[in-house]
């Protein structure tokens, strides 16, 4: 059982979407943990928060926890 933790994407989707995708993570038993910050600055705001969203949602991703950053305040 491991945690996954990534932080501080600011929009930047493809960025967030080669950091999962690099992930060695185990949906049945691992926990991705996204750490605010996901919005501001970057690209593709709109998309990261709809990829987010997505996952969330999805049960085949596992157990993820997305926390409120400063920027989503």
């Amino acid at each position: 059982m491991s945690t996954f933790v990534i932080g501080d994407v600011h929009g930047r989707r493809e960025q967030l979407r080669r950091l999962v995708g690099m992930l060695p993570r185990d949906p049945a038993r691992d926990t991705l943990v996204l750490l605010g910050d996901l919005i501001d600055r970057g690209d593709d705001v709109p998309g990261v928060v709809r990829d987010v969203l997505a996952v969330e949602r999805d049960p085949a991703a596992g157990h993820v926890v997305v926390l409120r950053g400063n920027h989503e305040q």
